[in-house]
Parts: C-alpha cells; sequence; structure tokens
C-alpha cells in the first residue's frame, strides 16, 4: 500500500511538497466535475512518501473509497491541511485522534475559517474510524456511513457514466478475482 501508518511521535508529512503537488494539479481539480477523478489519488505520492497516514486516517480512506468518494488526501486549503477534501464540492472530513487535537482553540479557529471561506467540514473521531462492520447485524461502521451521507448530500460519489473511468478498487479486487478462478478452471 502506498500509504504507511507510523506511530504518532514519527507522524510526519512533507507538507511542502504536498503543497507543491497540488498546486501543480489544482487547475485540473478545480475543472473536474466534483463527481470524477482530475488526478489519481495516489499520484501525489509517486514513491516519495510525501504522506504518512495515522492508523485512524487510514480506516477512514477505505471507507471512503469504499463508498466510491472523490477526496483527495491532505489537501492544503486556507493555510490548512483537510485530511480529505474534494475541492470542487468545498467539503472535508477531518479525522480527530488523541494526539492530533488536543488543541481545542486552535481547531476551532481552523474551523472557523475553513467554513467562513465557504468550506463544509466534517470531523469524525479515532474510535468512529476505527469501529469495524458489525457481521451479526451487517451494521455497516460510522465511518463508512458518514462516507456514504457526505456522498449524497455534497454529489462527491464517483460517477461512472460514460467515462470510460478506471475502475474502483471493489471492481478491480473482483475482476482480479475473476481471472484468477478462469485461470484455475483451464
Amino acid at each position: 500500500m502506498l500509504f504507511r501508518s507510523v506511530s504518532q511521535s514519527r507522524y510526519s508529512c512533507k507538507w511542502d511538497e504536498i503543497r507543491r503537488h497540488y498546486a501543480k494539479f489544482n487547475r485540473q481539480i478545480m475543472a473536474a466535475p466534483r463527481d470524477k477523478w482530475a488526478i489519481d489519488p495516489y499520484l501525489w505520492d509517486c514513491g516519495k512518501h510525501m504522506i504518512f497516514m495515522t492508523p485512524i486516517e487510514e480506516n477512514f480512506w477505505a471507507d471512503c473509497r469504499d463508498a466510491d468518494l472523490i477526496l483527495y488526501p491532505q489537501y492544503p486549503a486556507c493555510g490548512y491541511f483537510i485530511d480529505f477534501a474534494n475541492p470542487v464540492a468545498m467539503v472535508g472530513i477531518e479525522c480527530d485522534g488523541r494526539a492530533f487535537h488536543v488543541d481545542k482553540e486552535r481547531d476551532a479557529k481552523r474551523q472557523s475559517v475553513l467554513e467562513s471561506r465557504g468550506w463544509t467540514i466534517y470531523r469524525i473521531t479515532g474510535r468512529d474510524c476505527n469501529e469495524n462492520w458489525c457481521e451479526e447485524t451487517g451494521t455497516p461502521p460510522k465511518g463508512r456511513l458518514l462516507a456514504d451521507e457526505i456522498g449524497r448530500r455534497h454529489g462527491v460519489k464517483r460517477s461512472h457514466e460514460g467515462s470510460g473511468e478506471c475502475l474502483s478498487i471493489r471492481e478491480m479486487v473482483a475482476a482480479f478475482f475473476l481471472r484468477v478462478e478462469q485461470r484455475a478452471g483451464q
């Protein structure tokens, strides 16, 4: 996987590189419809390991990908980085872990600045990010429910309509296993 989890004391991103990356592609991103990828969401990494996701961010990113949302990780806006954002729809999600959001005043100011510039910011706790599907009831985790709701409210669920776009992760995995089964049957 391109994302690497690291302990909280080692959490580190190359913020200037991330900012330059998105600046390079910002025109493309802003010109694309909110429900289509302008650039590959993994392109920013390119083997440079610019972003190190925390475990709760990795879990929520998996929920967003499973819900097929168009969100860019660590998107810079208004002098801040938003954990996951769609700048066309002006929507972002912050994963709030214990160690990363201890300064409530700073977080409130950040939220206020982003909202004053037209952003809608959702927050999800680390506990909710780490929740799993309930096998007994089939209930999705809170992260997935939030991802689905954001997709509905803001129109950021990826559209496949007549696009010839790349397959989703789920579609790629299904196609892979279909090929494996076909080969095994030969």
